[in-house]
């Protein structure tokens, strides 16, 4: 076990410079950056409206947390999120619930996967702060790169999309930009 908790171990701070809490003034901002990224990197994807984006990914304790990266110019360079899904445990007697977090919808300037990587890994120390027990993301999006370092392991359920009434072909998880909660 102590082997486990050391090859887990998290810093204490995050390390990319400028990343902070998004605020209300940046929702214009984050409605832009993200439907671009959709646009260009998905095959399916949402197209979010600037109140969609207020109501889904503005920071609140216990449900959402979003952190962006802001250039020189104001433009929202990167942008990272995850919602909050807890779990009851029955039949524990000194626990009663799991708290987890999942990742949600992310990108970086350029779809840089090593910078995605390290905003990933942020939202770890994040979300350890506070005191999340588990981080999940699913198989959609274009995270699978970054599984296996950041030490993801798979889960025991599948998850299933189906799009009713939508003709399009085959695809894979990868090219999903929807993030189901």
């Amino acid at each position: 076990m102590a082997r486990f908790v050391s090859a887990h171990r998290l810093p204490q701070d995050t390390e990319t410079p400028g990343l902070r809490d998004m605020k209300e003034s940046d929702v214009v901002g984050v409605a832009a950056a993200l439907n671009k990224h959709l646009y260009n990197s998905y095959k399916v994807h949402i197209t979010f409206t600037e109140e969609e984006v207020a109501h889904f990914f503005l920071p609140r304790n216990g449900v959402i947390q979003s952190s962006l990266i802001q250039g020189e110019d104001g433009e929202i360079t990167d942008f990272v999120s995850f919602y909050t899904l807890n779990s009851s445990i029955i039949g524990h007697m000194d626990y009663n619930k799991l708290y987890a977090a999942y990742a949600f919808y992310n990108f970086t300037s350029n779809n840089d996967p090593e910078r995605l990587k390290a905003l990933f890994k942020d939202m770890l120390i994040i979300a350890k702060k506070r005191e999340f027990d588990v981080f999940n993301m699913t198989e959609v999006m274009k995270y699978k790169h970054m599984t296996n370092e950041l030490m993801f392991k798979p889960g025991d359920g599948l998850l299933a999309h189906y799009l009713y009434n939508w003709r399009i072909k085959s695809i894979q998880p990868s090219d999903i930009g929807i993030v189901l909660v």
